[in-house]
């Protein structure tokens, strides 16, 4: 998947950060219009034998792919959030199978974000290695 955004916006978020809690806005639009706001704190020199880029903390899942925008976020977590028996148990039951897996919207999936700053890592390494000749 190629860069989101106006060429503005791409421009902003491959900049060096230089402000302290510079804030960068990710327009996304692939259909739903999400935007995300990516707060840099802070920003230290790298550290000798470091993997970078580096996750540090986050707050709350994305939203489900396809979900219907804001109000159909809003539908999903009202649903998901619904009882696992009696009324409301079926429509539960059957969001979550839409989405394939548990959904906890506070819960960030470190595990996922660690794993695609790696190959974002690995893939720059690859292009940065010098071409034997």
């Amino acid at each position: 998947m190629g860069p989101q955004g106006s060429p503005r916006q791409r421009h902003q978020a491959r900049q060096p950060c230089r402000a302290w809690r510079q804030r960068v806005r990710l327009h996304l639009r692939h259909g739903d219009n999400w935007e995300h706001r990516i707060v840099v704190e802070r920003v230290e020199p790298a550290e000798p034998g470091g993997s970078y880029p580096e996750f540090r903390g986050g707050e709350r899942r994305g939203p489900p792919e396809d979900c219907g925008g804001f109000p159909g976020y809003y539908e999903f977590l009202d649903i998901i959030a619904g009882p696992d028996k009696g009324k409301g148990s079926r429509q539960k039951k059957e969001m979550l199978a839409w989405y394939g897996r548990p959904y906890d919207p506070d819960d960030i999936d470190e595990a996922q974000i660690r794993g695609a700053l790696k190959r974002i890592a690995n893939a720059s390494r690859r292009r940065s290695k010098p071409v034997n000749t």
